[in-house]
């Protein structure tokens, strides 16, 4: 018995990063992961930077990176508005390391509460896009 499907339509600033059927959605939430499965009741959810998985009905898998955005799922259709979504190959692991180190650094030094918050989050970013190349 074939497993059932639903419409996915992942959106970042940059367009459309996949639309098309999937079996299960896993996604990235303040406090942890979430699959969505079809018949999923309707909802919105907040998401974070980290790793988006997608089982397509082939049962490979898509994995991405994403950063800060929302999902939402109405009469049987996810879909997420996200600021970015990467594939691990489409990612600088070098890039992001600087990245990383620079966040890092940057937290040690006396910020105002708003740069403390935006470097929080760039590190987040950072390691989010590092943990995705390193899968």
């Amino acid at each position: 018995m074939a497993a059932k499907t639903y419409r996915l339509k992942v959106l970042s600033a940059y367009g459309v990063f996949f639309d098309g059927e999937c079996v299960q959605t896993i996604l990235p939430c303040e406090d942890g992961t979430r699959g969505i499965l079809a018949r999923h009741e309707d909802c919105v959810i907040s998401v974070v930077p980290g790793p988006l998985r997608i089982q397509l009905p082939d049962e490979t898998e898509l994995l991405a990176v994403i950063t800060g955005g929302y999902a939402a799922i109405d009469n049987g259709a996810l879909t997420m508005i996200v600021d970015t979504a990467e594939r691990p190959e489409d990612i600088d692991e070098r890039r992001a390391q600087e990245a990383a180190d620079r966040a890092a650094e940057a937290l040690k030094r006396q910020q105002s509460k708003v740069e403390y918050e935006q470097t929080k989050a760039s590190l987040a970013r950072a390691m989010a896009r590092l943990k995705v190349k390193n899968m």
